[in-house]
């Protein structure tokens, strides 16, 4: 089961306390990935019990404000027939017109590829 929560304070760039407590319960209750979204910020992506966290895959399909709002990316998560899950982040920008591309050749971004 994966999740998807709006959390975070708009802006910040990492997630606070109480947001990696939620994050820590919710792997702790089942869950095997979390898909943050909420700060307008990309924040990390990081790993509790060998679980995937991407606090906050900032903006998407978005205006582009300012060069920190348009910095984004595409979380991959893989589940694995053992049941184990990698995950990386994709670099993404929204250009001016307002739509997301793919920053670089991703190929080889993932420990999988």
């Amino acid at each position: 089961m994966f999740v998807s929560i709006h959390w975070g304070v708009e802006l910040d760039t990492k997630p606070r306390p109480e947001d990696i407590e939620r994050a820590e319960a919710m792997i702790d209750a089942g869950a095997d990935g979390i898909f943050g979204h909420h700060p307008h910020r990309l924040q990390p992506l990081d790993f509790y019990e060998g679980r995937p966290i991407a606090w906050s895959l900032g903006n998407f399909v978005w205006p582009r404000l300012s060069n920190a709002g348009a910095t984004t990316a595409i979380a991959q998560f893989i589940v694995e027939p053992d049941g184990s899950i990698d995950a990386c982040l994709i670099p993404t920008f929204i250009e001016k017109s307002g739509h997301p591309v793919v920053q670089v050749d991703y190929r080889g971004l993932c420990s999988w590829d």
